[in-house]
């Protein structure tokens, strides 16, 4: 697993890996120390980046 890209956004931070089976894949950790990781697999980072920004969103 490769970190890909780490975001902090209102809070939060976004992480998106790249994995050994050639799927980007994230988490989202809040500034309590809380991880939400998410089970969904994505082709390229971009569309993980935008998938994250909307969960952020929806839980900010």
């Amino acid at each position: 697993m490769i970190i890909d890209t780490a975001i902090g956004i209102k809070g939060y931070t976004l992480a998106v890996y790249y994995c050994s089976d050639e799927f980007y894949r994230l988490c989202i950790i809040s500034d309590r120390g809380e991880v939400f990781d998410i089970k969904d697999i994505f082709y390229c980072s971009k569309l993980a980046i935008n998938q994250g920004k909307a969960i952020i969103r929806t839980i900010a």
